[in-house]
Formats: C-alpha cells, structure tokens, sequence
C-alpha cells in the first residue's frame, strides 16, 4: 500500500531520519539507502510517497520512496469556455427542429 508523508528530522551525519504520514499516526523510520540518489539528503519538509515494510527486527520502515509532486502555487486554474458558435452549428439546430417537424407530421 502506497502512503504520503514528509520528512520530519532527518540526522545527516547518521543517514536517518522519520517521516511523518499524512494521515497522521506513528512515524516511519526513513533511512538514507530507501531515498533516490537525486533526492538525497532530504530536507525536512520534502513531501514523499512510500511503501511500509517490518524489518528484521519487527520495526516499520519506509521503502520504495518515491517523490510527491506538489502543485505549484500561485498558478491558478483558468477555466473553460464554452466552444465559439460557427455558422454550421448554428445552422444545425434549425435544420434538426425543421426534420423533427416534418418527420412528425408524416406519421
């Protein structure tokens, strides 16, 4: 199962830290070997997704970290306009009501 969570300490000089799931609840034990080599070190703060798997001991640990891409902000959603009206689709609806009479009036 595929968890989100962000990095809440990390000990650089150990190669460890934990990450907290965005859910909430226990933290997960991240070590630096688990996070992609163009991610390393992470930073506190840095979003990521992740596996939980027991390690030998028993103990929750993340694995199979991969990168939660945050939108950026400040770019804001423009919304869509409606198609333009051209001269077939505004011919279209009389010609449509102009069959459905005649059909109508044949049975």
């Amino acid at each position: 199962m595929l968890f989100e969570g962000q990095v809440k300490t990390w000990n650089a000089e150990r190669g460890f830290g934990f990450i907290e799931p965005a859910g909430g609840g226990q933290e997960i034990f991240l070590h630096v070997s688990a996070v992609p080599t163009h991610f390393r070190p992470p930073k506190i703060g840095q979003r990521f997704t992740f596996e939980v798997i027991l390690n030998r001991d028993g103990k929750k640990r993340a694995s199979n970290i991969g990168v939660n891409v945050v939108p950026k902000t400040g770019r804001v959603a423009k919304p869509e306009e409606p198609a333009p009206w051209t001269f077939a689709s505004a011919l279209a609806i009389p010609v449509f009501i102009a069959i459905y009479i005649a059909v109508a009036a044949l049975y």
